[in-house]
């Protein structure tokens, strides 16, 4: 009789909004994986309700097998997706979900993912107050019940256990200091549909007790169980996901646990939070001493986070930033592969007070692979970075509602430079190399003011300029080469990148192979023009203009107006090479802007006067590591 007297209560549309069958909170969630989704939010919360005095929040993942029949409340909700497949279009969004649900409502078991906590409060407060935890999560949308930098901001959240649900519903098992009694509550997510007496209800359906009219009223029990559920001993909270969508894929839940490594390495590392799993063959934990075996087990995941991880035991760089306060960052080199390969750049992870993963910042151009750890731990730094997260806390936004351009910029430039300082980007006074010239290519000697330049000799041709800061130069006199001083690069820099490799870069071999073919055509799109070498337009370009700017110098010294287009790639020091995003470009000698191409990281098409010359600053979004191409057509 206990039972019989709860069960998933639809509210009434009446003159309320028609609600159709997709839940508007889920799509925030919609682009991650159902793991990720389940862990960020799951621990997050956990994280947030840790008990004063308690060392180690512990999260425990559990699957297991449920017979459908045991569901409370069960009749009911066949009841409601039943009218709710009804309801439904062909054309409808959602339709095939809704159908879905109907369809294994009648099947003879679900799987079920439990996700307790221990060390934690449990969900606070009552059903039917305006406030707190416990009615957040299962009656609430866009009310939050956190404060004091914790997760959950939007009170929407609880999304994520219906979304990973095959049957759209999620229950809750929580047990609160002072009470000796267990809340069980669970909601589910259906369509707005018709009942059997005619009457149109809303999406949504709350398990509460059915003779309690005025209230919800949701079900407490103690030693005798509810339904096929043991009451907790402990405080805390259990997650119920029901008939869970990854369990078939991820019997031995691998995947939820490299989910829980990768977005809260930091704080498993520094002893605050301790996850254990139960799957269908195999058991896991991770912990600060069990966390580097994993990452050895698990070959995907030590290639992924074990950077990071190493990262975390250097010496941390510790900063006051202006308005967020403290902050720390941990930058590691990494090493070239055991067959002499540069690893990609795994970037910086960003992090605040409860230390999950909020986002990776990317930086472009710096000459060496880096794996780079940042996190804001006080409390006027936290809060103000999680003012700028959306509802699923995965990046700090510059532009919208919750942006700040400035703050994020604060934290970027801030990386930026250490990251220069830290892997030898920046430039240091002037250096003399004996026999430079020697090791220089041949250059037709021109002394401009501008220094000298260098005679492109073909339609396309490339240089380097390497950083964007002004470089020191040599002045000693005409007969002397002049350049930047050369900044070291280590000695497994691709060939293409090599001024003395003879190997020619993919991109400009294409543009030959093109070229020759006939086509007419250049990697912009733009006819190329065959000039002779006397006919071709002299380049130079360096570092300088200002910050993350370079000068580009191009002289027409023939007697006919030429034309070109200049692109330019960002270098990266594993060899990779990309358009660079142009902030802005400027004539350096009248002031007059140089319109931007349409085309990423290239400048719209510049005429060159006969016997004159052009100079051009370019201002990059972001400094970086750039390959200057020259595509020369008639003017």
């Amino acid at each position: 009789m206990f039972e019989a007297d709860f069960g998933y209560y639809f509210e009434e549309v009446g003159r309320g909004v028609n609600e159709g069958a997709q839940d508007p909170r889920a799509e925030h969630f919609s682009g991650a994986d159902i793991e990720d989704a389940v862990v960020r939010e799951v621990i997050q919360n956990s994280l947030d309700a840790r008990r004063s005095g308690v060392g180690a929040v512990e999260v425990e993942f559990e699957l297991d097998q449920m017979p459908v029949e045991q569901l409370p409340g069960v009749d009911g909700l066949r009841r409601a997706a039943g009218s709710s497949a009804n309801a439904v279009g062909d054309d409808t969004e959602g339709a095939k979900r809704i159908r879905a649900i109907n369809e294994r409502l009648s099947a003879p078991s679900i799987s079920v993912l439990r996700v307790s906590d221990y060390g934690t409060t449990g969900l606070e407060g009552d059903e039917n107050s305006k406030s707190g935890g416990l009615q957040a999560l299962t009656r609430s949308s866009g009310v939050s019940s956190s404060g004091g930098g914790r997760g959950g901001s939007f009170g929407i959240g609880a999304a994520v256990g219906v979304m990973a649900s095959g049957i759209g519903t999620v229950g809750y098992l929580t047990r609160r200091a002072g009470e000796d009694e267990t809340v069980y509550a669970s909601w589910a997510q259906l369509t707005g549909h018709l009942d059997e007496a005619g009457k149109y209800r809303r999406a949504r359906g709350i398990f509460t007790n059915a003779h309690v009219r005025d209230k919800l009223s949701y079900p407490r029990f103690g030693a005798d169980g509810f339904g096929p559920f043991a009451p907790r001993t402990e405080l805390g909270t259990s997650v119920l996901i029901f008939d869970y969508l990854s369990a078939a894929e991820d019997p031995r839940l691998t995947a939820i646990r490299r989910s829980v490594a990768r977005n809260f390495l930091v704080a498993i590392l520094e002893g605050d939070l301790v996850v254990t799993g139960r799957g269908v063959g195999g058991e896991w934990r991770l912990d600060s001493t069990t966390l580097d075996a994993t990452l050895q087990e698990d070959a995907e995941l030590g290639e992924r986070i074990g950077p990071f991880r190493r990262a975390m035991e250097l010496e941390p760089i510790i900063r006051t930033l202006p308005r967020i306060g403290e902050v720390e960052l941990r930058i590691l080199e990494l090493d070239p592969r055991p067959d002499g390969t540069l690893p990609r750049t795994l970037d910086t992870m960003l992090m605040r007070r409860p230390r999950m993963l909020i986002d990776f910042m990317k930086h472009r151009g710096l000459p060496k692979p880096y794996a780079a750890v940042f996190i804001c731990r006080n409390e006027e730094g936290n809060e103000l970075l999680r003012g700028l997260e959306g509802p699923s806390h995965d990046g700090w936004k510059s532009r919208g509602v919750r942006g700040d351009s400035r703050l994020v910029s604060i934290v970027r430039n801030f990386i930026k430079e250490e990251l220069r300082d830290a892997l030898g980007f920046r430039a240091s006074g002037s250096l003399d190399v004996e026999n430079l010239a020697k090791m220089l290519p041949k250059l037709e000697r021109q002394q401009t003011s501008d220094g000298l330049f260098v005679d492109s000799g073909s339609a396309s041709q490339t240089t380097e300029t390497w950083g964007t800061r002004p470089s020191a130069v040599n002045q000693r006199g005409a007969d002397e080469v002049q350049g930047p001083k050369p900044i070291p690069v280590s000695s497994d820099r691709p060939k293409g990148d090599d001024p003395k490799s003879s190997e020619k870069d993919p991109e400009e071999s294409k543009e030959e192979e093109r070229a020759q073919a006939g086509d007419g055509r250049s990697g912009s799109g733009s006819p190329v023009v065959e000039t002779a070498t006397a006919d071709s337009l002299e380049i130079r370009s360096f570092a300088g203009g200002g910050a993350d700017a370079i000068t580009i110098v191009v002289r027409n010294p023939t007697e006919e107006n030429l034309s070109c287009e200049l692109v330019l790639h960002s270098l990266d020091g594993s060899g990779g090479r990309a358009l660079v995003s142009i902030d802005r470009a400027h004539d350096a000698d009248s002031g007059d802007p140089v319109a931007v191409s349409r085309r990423q990281g290239g400048l719209a098409t510049m005429d060159v006067p006969a016997r004159s010359r052009r100079r051009v600053v370019v201002v990059l979004r972001e400094g970086a590591q750039v390959k200057l191409e020259v595509q020369q057509r008639a003017a």
